[in-house]
């Protein structure tokens, strides 16, 4: 289901960062699990890059902890796995 967005992918966090090296991008939505470099690795690679794009994690943990973790790690959201295309939508909306 199109929610009026374009997308590009990348494997990994390490993926990722080739990518926005040469490319714009409005918001990055990542797992936090991926193989290679995580989503945390990943989200504090690009603040330390200086990027101030937003950065929404998700993730399959639904604990509070997680959360803050991604927080910590310079993202600004944290969505719970599995979640709605609604939810999603709604998210990058607030961010965009």
């Amino acid at each position: 289901a199109s929610i009026g967005f374009s997308t590009s992918t990348a494997v990994d966090g390490i993926d990722a960062l080739k990518y926005l090296k040469n490319n714009r991008a409005d918001i990055v939505l990542s797992d936090v699990n991926m193989p290679n470099m995580d989503g945390y690795q990943l989200a504090q690679e690009l603040r330390l890059l200086g990027e101030t794009l937003p950065i929404i994690a998700l993730t399959a943990n639904a604990m509070a902890e997680e959360k803050q973790r991604c927080i910590d790690a310079g993202m600004n959201e944290c969505l719970s796995k599995p979640t709605t295309i609604a939810i999603l939508r709604e998210t990058l909306i607030q961010f965009c």
